[in-house]
């Protein structure tokens, strides 16, 4: 797999989380809706490993399940970068959580601080 360039500005944790994340500009989203398992999260973004390939500058809407947080994370990300796996079946996505003024963005950023 070929690396993007480093643009972290936060700490990223090690983890593999149940996720399912669905393009936001679906007008069937239980159709297109992605079970995916995370790499590493941060306070302001996470990787994930996937089947399908989603397009930078594409908007997901997310559940991130936190195992020893309770119910999940219902978050908004937009996909900065997109590479594929060695496989050539499989793909990584780097993805920039937004900050929408909700519960749930609030409590995600507990988890960091």
């Amino acid at each position: 797999m070929i690396k993007p360039l480093e643009r972290r500005r936060y700490p990223r944790l090690r983890r593999e989380e149940r996720a399912v994340i669905r393009p936001l500009d679906v007008d069937a989203p239980e159709q297109n809706a992605c079970h995916c398992i995370t790499v590493d999260v941060s306070l302001n973004g996470l990787q994930v490993c996937l089947k399908q390939r989603h397009e930078p500058g594409e908007l997901l809407d997310m559940l991130v399940n936190m195992e020893g947080y309770g119910d999940p994370f219902h978050l908004l990300g937009e996909v900065k970068w997109c590479a594929t796996l060695r496989s050539q079946q499989d793909y990584c996505l780097g993805v920039e959580i937004k900050d929408t003024n909700d519960q749930n963005f609030s409590d995600w950023r507990r988890v960091f601080n």
